[in-house]
């Protein structure tokens, strides 16, 4: 948020700082925390990629407000919604997708679910 403060500069009214302070920033990471709603998935690449997914999708809806409320008026011959998806889904669907892969590796490799984070036990019957 301290690398983005010159983004108020472009707020039009109060209202619309608060939505630029709220939806592009706090709310679009608080939601990461809901990556955390799988974790008990008998499969934990797949938790993870599903809290991915969450994590993902959560950030753009909070950033699909903010474009619709905030910076539509950037929009020009096209409707602030449809602005909204385009500019968002264009960077948070390659970055969900990068997140989705990098946490199935990771839950291939490390056990999150051991008192001790450890290395996956492979199983000798596969």
């Amino acid at each position: 948020m301290i690398f983005g403060l010159s983004n108020f500069s472009y707020a039009t009214s109060f209202v619309a700082a608060i939505m630029i302070l709220l939806f592009d920033y706090l709310f679009a990471f608080a939601v990461v925390g809901f990556g955390g709603l799988f974790r008990n998935i008998k499969s934990q690449p797949l938790g993870l990629a599903l809290g991915g997914l969450a994590a993902g999708f959560g950030r753009f809806v909070c950033h699909f407000i903010s474009g619709v409320t905030v910076w539509g008026g950037f929009a020009e011959d096209m409707p602030a919604w449809l602005y909204s998806i385009v500019y968002n889904g264009a960077y948070m669907l390659p970055e969900t997708i990068i997140l989705m892969v990098g946490a199935v590796i990771v839950g291939l490799i490390i056990d999150f679910r051991s008192p001790r984070l450890s290395a996956v036990k492979k199983d000798n019957n596969t």
